[in-house]
């Protein structure tokens, strides 16, 4: 993540940050494709991943309360990639702690 004063820029992608962790556990378990038939899938591990960092997950959104949010990818698919997903879940998990 890196900061300045009136942004968070969040890189997704597996070479630094919450996006490196992910793509290194993903490869340890000898999975990771950049394959739309495989998105659905891809996601629900992302997820199961995010859930387990929990507290990088609340201090980006906490960030996010007052700044904005950019996040950085490095794919050309612009529907099926780490940035679209970590996106969705942001948005899930605000809205679930708006209800």
């Amino acid at each position: 993540m890196m900061k300045t004063t009136q942004v968070v820029t969040v890189v997704t992608g597996g070479g630094q940050g919450i996006g490196k962790t992910i793509a290194r556990r993903f490869l340890e378990e000898g999975w990771f494709a950049y394959d739309p038939e495989k998105y659905r899938e891809f996601k629900q591990r992302y997820f199961r991943e995010l859930d387990r960092r929990q507290k990088t997950v609340q201090e980006l959104l906490a960030k996010g309360r007052s700044k904005r949010v950019t996040l950085l990818f490095a794919t050309r698919d612009l529907d099926h990639n780490n940035a679209v997903a970590l996106k969705a879940y942001l948005e899930w998990m605000l809205a679930s702690s708006q209800s």
